[in-house]
């Protein structure tokens, strides 16, 4: 009975789970380059290969059905559909909340994770993964906003 209890425990809090794509849960199979990333054949045209280590820990964080998880890319929305499909069809990867950017002035991911944060209002802990330090940095500011969040970023190599 106090094993069964302890996993009911483990499982209250909510941990919003967000990641990067391009180079974080998948390798790029070209140069990062803005222009041609902008574009469906950048996705439709390649195989990418994931990162096995970045999987496990997703499907690591979805043994618990109270955590959100969120894909958080400078990709244009525009892409969203085809990019969300492909994660999903390829590694059964599934994302509560979709943040893609808008247009070019969008770029700023801590700036849209917050937004989703205040439509939220009941999130404990956020875990990030991403392989570019100025979004790390971007959200791990956002303990200054937010202190009582644990905020945890995870550097992808």
């Amino acid at each position: 009975m106090f094993i069964l209890y302890f996993c009911i425990e483990n499982y209250k809090n909510m941990i919003l789970v967000v990641f990067d794509c391009d180079n974080t849960v998948w390798n790029l199979p070209y140069p990062e380059e803005d222009s041609y990333m902008k574009t469906i054949e950048s996705i439709i045209d390649h195989h990418f290969v994931y990162k096995e280590e970045i999987l496990e820990d997703y499907f690591k964080y979805r043994k618990n059905p109270n955590n959100k998880f969120v894909i958080l890319t400078n990709r244009l929305k525009t892409l969203e559909n085809i990019i969300v499909s492909k994660l999903e069809k390829e590694k059964n990867l599934h994302f509560d909340y979709k943040l893609f950017m808008l247009d070019n002035n969008d770029r700023d991911k801590g700036n849209r994770l917050k937004k989703l944060i205040e439509e939220l209002k009941n999130v404990e802990e956020i875990v990030f993964y991403d392989d570019k330090d100025k979004h790390l940095y971007s959200v791990y500011l956002l303990k200054n906003i937010f202190p009582e969040i644990n905020i945890t970023v995870v550097k992808v190599v």
